[in-house]
């Protein structure tokens, strides 16, 4: 008699891609989750599935948006499957998996500081207009007209494109400049008057 194995070896690591800043994204969280279905119970022809999940090992990216779980033993059984963060990335049972976990409008914040501050001279002005490099119809425009040095926005991550129009002393200027906001990340932005 011979017993056939009730395991596989499996191994998984990646990277995590943030989409809004066109980058890999760095110290996102990832969870190796087993996924096991208790029972599957059929009412009136429809089947319902009562699923437990365990943890195997977790992490998060590194500086460059990389992760690496290594190996673990994953069961053969049907009842068994395997993702990375919950439901979203399955993982194939026996075989080295690359994951590229997308991450979608990640969130990063932004003050936006005239230096020295308004009011100017009559006549003077200054418009900041931010337009995301993907997004393009996320745009918002800041002036000095009731400008507060608590300029504060939440903003989808990413490049911008940064467009800066001043009148002073009455002549125009306009000046342009691209910044990127890498996600979960606190920047400024100076305005030099």
């Amino acid at each position: 008699m011979f017993s056939c194995k009730k395991e596989e070896e499996t191994s998984v690591r990646g990277h995590a891609y943030d989409n809004s800043a066109l980058a890999n994204a760095p110290s996102v969280h990832v969870k190796l989750i087993e996924r096991f279905n208790d029972h599957t119970i059929y009412i009136a022809g429809v089947s319902s599935n009562n699923y437990k999940y365990t943890v195997l090992k977790e992490g998060d990216t590194d500086a460059n948006g990389y992760f690496d779980l290594g190996t673990f033993s994953a069961r053969k059984d049907k009842k068994y499957d395997y993702y990375i963060n919950k439901d979203v990335y399955g993982l194939t049972k026996g075989e080295d998996n690359d994951i590229t976990i997308q991450i979608y409008d990640g969130i990063t914040y932004l003050y936006t500081y005239f230096l020295p501050p308004p009011p100017y001279n009559v006549g003077d002005s200054l418009t900041v207009t931010y337009t995301h490099s993907v997004y393009t119809n996320h745009k918002f425009k800041i002036k000095d007209i009731g400008y507060s040095s608590q300029n504060y926005y939440e903003i989808i991550s990413g490049k911008y494109y940064i467009n800066i129009d001043k009148y002073k002393s009455g002549i125009y200027s306009n000046l342009k400049d691209t910044v990127f906001y890498p996600n979960k990340t606190t920047n400024s932005y100076n305005v030099n008057w």
